[in-house]
């Protein structure tokens, strides 16, 4: 299994990195010792990276050419992540993602790809999936869209999963949230592979929304799945700045219409006349910094 997984993640060959786990250090994140190692990993690397009788694999996602790659990730650094909630969101969505839990607790959401392809090109794609899924801002294999290779460059390397295989802490969910086991982890990965092309059919099916086509992108991103239920009074405050800009001579009526047809259930009439005066008082400006919408940004 250690030539196939080695085979999967395939990147620079240079250098690699490993991880050697310590006590841990008091805080969520895990204790250890990142370095960068010559060469490539070998089988017996990665044999004692699925044992945990050696230090953890990580692999520079970009191959020696410095500018494309074969696979890439998001990286939710969240220690109280909601597991189950997140790998429901990429399965609602759609999105050709495998969900490996990492080793702080959080989640590495792998992409893998038929062909090899620019890493700027991968790192657009995954940082608009990071997007629907809720989690903009996060960090992005690769990290970089180009390395120059002849001046002893290297990218950044990203922990591989399944470290320590037989028990469950670094393994990858299954649609059931369920963890599996390696050998259908290399297998789920062979059939997840996809092309640009498919990506951007993805692109292309996401970006049809049918609400806030002109409005900013979380507010079209919340609504994409249809109607909301929480948090429904800043989603309310949130469409009235939309709607005073969209229909200046109508806003309110309109306004009132999103809250019967938007929100399960619809707020009350009352809350809704309370939005309404706030609007009538003042021109607001969107309120992107303030959640939800931060995460859609």
């Amino acid at each position: 299994m250690a030539k196939t997984f080695a085979q999967l993640f395939a990147g620079f060959t240079k250098k690699h990195g490993r991880f050697d786990l310590s006590k841990p250090n008091g805080t969520t994140k895990r204790g250890g010792r990142a370095y960068r190692a010559f060469g490539t990993p070998t089988d017996e690397d990665f044999n004692n990276h699925f044992e945990a009788s050696g230090p953890g694999i990580g692999i520079v996602m970009l191959h020696d050419d410095g500018e494309t790659v074969s696979f890439g990730a998001i990286d939710v650094d969240v220690y109280d992540l909601n597991q189950k909630e997140l790998q429901d969101k990429i399965q609602k969505l759609d999105l050709p993602l495998l969900h490996c839990r990492s080793k702080s607790g959080g989640a590495h959401l792998y992409l893998f790809l038929k062909e090899w392809e620019q890493a700027a090109i991968v790192r657009e794609y995954l940082t608009e999936m990071a997007i629907m899924l809720g989690h903009s801002g996060v960090e992005i294999f690769p990290k970089q869209d180009t390395i120059i290779v002849e001046r002893g460059d290297v990218g950044y390397f990203i922990n591989m999963p399944y470290f320590n295989a037989d028990t469950p802490q670094r393994f990858c969910y299954n649609k059931k949230s369920e963890a599996m086991e390696l050998d259908e982890f290399l297998v789920a990965v062979d059939k997840s592979r996809v092309s640009l092309s498919d990506l951007e059919s993805i692109r292309s099916t996401t970006k049809v929304r049918k609400h806030f086509s002109d409005g900013p992108p979380c507010i079209r991103t919340i609504f994409s799945d249809g109607p909301q239920s929480e948090p429904r009074n800043k989603l309310l405050f949130f469409m009235g700045v939309y709607c005073k800009k969209k229909f200046p001579d109508s806003w309110q009526a309109s306004l009132e219409e999103y809250n019967r047809t938007l929100f399960s259930p619809p707020l009350p009439s009352t809350e809704v006349m309370t939005v309404i005066k706030q609007h009538e008082k003042k021109d607001w400006s969107y309120t992107c910094k303030d959640e939800p919408f931060k995460s859609y940004c």
